[in-house]
């Protein structure tokens, strides 16, 4: 039983998150509309070093979407796990590794499932994936926030498990990959 193992017991495991101070991270505005600064690059590098600092914790997960949603700033601390053969043409920016700590895969079902352990093991993830895929990811997380509300009133160990980040990127304004979004109202 998975209730049984000492593993599976985030609430008494999760070790907070080292992280850098995010006014680091501000970009200097001297003149009004006279530069333009990526908002989700200054997040990819506030995550690269949020990962730099917490190797053993925190993994990033996405449906085959970290350079299309421009969070390829996360790559220098580290690359996308790949547990198949790495060939010589793979060197040519593929950012793939054996021991890479951004998890992507193009089935949501098994990145939600991977993110979900991966709190329920006392350790800090964030989901990041378009808007179109968002129901899909939808139909798993809001089980697990019912479960986790269920275990409060049966078991006190679950209070504390690490919350599932789900990064939505974008809503309502133009996305280079898909030309326009779907503009859900649902989200």
């Amino acid at each position: 039983r998975i209730t049984a193992n000492l593993h599976a017991n985030g609430g008494k495991l999760c070790v907070p998150l080292d992280l850098p101070r995010f006014q680091d991270y501000a970009v200097e505005v001297k003149v009004p509309a006279s530069t333009y600064s990526s908002p989700t690059g200054v997040l990819a590098t506030f995550l690269r070093d949020v990962m730099k600092r917490n190797m053993t914790n925190f993994r990033v997960f996405g449906p085959d979407e970290t350079a299309p949603n421009k969070l390829q700033g996360i790559y220098p601390a580290s690359n996308k796990t790949w547990m198949a053969e790495i060939k010589p043409e793979d060197a040519d920016g593929t950012e793939i590794s054996t021991n890479g700590r951004v998890m992507e895969m193009l089935s949501e079902h098994t990145l939600e499932g991977w993110i979900e352990g991966y709190a329920l093991t006392g350790r800090h993830g964030l989901f990041s994936t378009y808007e179109s895929f968002v129901h899909v990811i939808d139909s798993l997380f809001n089980p697990h926030c019912k479960w986790l509300e269920s275990c409060k009133q049966v078991l006190t160990r679950h209070t504390t498990v690490t919350p599932l980040t789900l990064r939505i990127p974008p809503h309502a304004w133009r996305q280079t990959p898909n030309r326009y979004t779907t503009q859900d109202p649902r989200i």
